[in-house]
């Protein structure tokens, strides 16, 4: 399944999606370029792509995801609908980490 791309200046950020038991929804948003690689619990590739400025990317998927964030920064992301606030990172490092929606 290809992730759905929305241009952020059309882009209605739904507040609550309906999300089945076992399942995640994520919205990501960029400021600037990112890396980033989405996968989920059963090993599915969702995003492997370079997100630019002013892209919003949604995808769905059995949880948790792993992800990995090359410039974190960069990056806003709502997790099943709630804003999902970052770990703490260098700037200049990648962020590797596991989402839940949880």
């Amino acid at each position: 399944v290809e992730p759905v791309i929305v241009e952020e200046t059309q882009a209605e950020v739904p507040t609550e999606p309906v999300v089945e038991a076992g399942q995640m929804h994520l919205l990501v948003t960029y400021s600037g370029d990112c890396w980033t690689e989405i996968t989920d619990a059963n090993g599915r590739r969702l995003l492997f792509d370079l997100g630019k400025d002013g892209r919003t990317v949604e995808l769905s998927g059995a949880e948790p995801f792993n992800v990995l964030f090359g410039n974190p920064a960069n990056i806003s992301l709502r997790v099943n609908g709630e804003e999902h606030a970052l770990p703490q990172a260098r700037p200049d490092r990648p962020l590797r980490m596991t989402l839940s929606g949880t």
